[in-house]
């Protein structure tokens, strides 16, 4: 289990991250196994964002048997409010 400050730390590092200087929107990428996330990609518009965001967690379906250990992907505007993206769903 994390301790406080580095759990701290982490959620900064992530609120950094979910934000664009460019003006673009970014698609993050987190793996809910081991806990990595990183900087999927950067994309003009919110639909394409949120299009890639959700073909790509469709995508990771294929090897996670539920959500609590899949990755997903989240989309963000430029000032790093959540657009949608994690689409998980049990069919």
């Amino acid at each position: 289990m994390e301790e406080p400050e580095e759990f701290k730390d982490k959620m900064k590092r992530v609120e950094a991250m979910k934000k664009s200087d460019s003006g673009k929107f970014k698609v993050i990428g987190i793996d809910k196994f081991d806990r990595h996330d990183w900087i999927h990609g950067e994309y003009d518009t919110a639909e394409k964002a949120l299009e890639e965001a959700r073909r790509k967690t469709k995508k990771s379906m294929e090897s996670a048997n539920n959500s609590s250990i899949a990755t997903v992907y989240y989309a963000y505007d430029p000032q790093g409010r959540y657009l949608g993206g994690d689409t998980w769903k049990n069919e």
